[in-house]
């Protein structure tokens, strides 16, 4: 099973599903911020890939549009070894999906965070789509308590 067959989620380090998802075994955690967290949230944190995060001069920007074109920028220079890090995940814990995690809530209409920008660019890189936890049915090949 490679990284294009490891189901790809993003969401915030709080959100139940990614702690339910994680220790039942069916997950593995991944931040993607350029500080790893300070509290815990519960469940172990599998790995941090900063590689996938803004750095702190981009992260300053407000606007979604004047972030978007430097920090794809930034995504595209940093790639390679972002790629090869989830792939090395992928193999690691096989038959589990990853969550990319970061801080920011997506609730509110109007709302966003660099990890939409990110799961937009694993998606065009790997041709395989990558969606946001919150909020969203998960494949039913993993068995969830849940009901949607």
């Amino acid at each position: 099973m490679g990284l294009r067959d490891t189901p790809i989620y993003t969401g915030p380090f709080w959100h139940s599903r990614v702690k339910d998802l994680v220790l039942k075994g069916d997950a593995i955690a991944v931040a993607i911020t350029l500080y790893y967290p300070r509290r815990s949230y519960g469940y172990p944190i599998a790995a941090q890939i900063t590689g996938l995060a803004p750095n702190k001069y981009i992260f300053n920007i407000e606007d979604k549009e004047q972030f978007r074109t430097p920090f794809r920028y930034l995504l595209h220079q940093r790639w390679p070894l972002a790629k090869d890090r989830l792939e090395k995940l992928s193999e690691a814990h096989p038959g589990k999906a990853i969550i990319l995690l970061c801080y920011d809530p997506l609730g509110q209409p109007g709302q966003w965070c660099h990890r939409q920008l990110v799961a937009e660019f694993i998606t065009e890189q790997l041709g395989v789509p990558v969606k946001e936890i919150n909020g969203q049915r998960i494949p039913i090949q993993f068995s969830l308590p849940y009901k949607d």
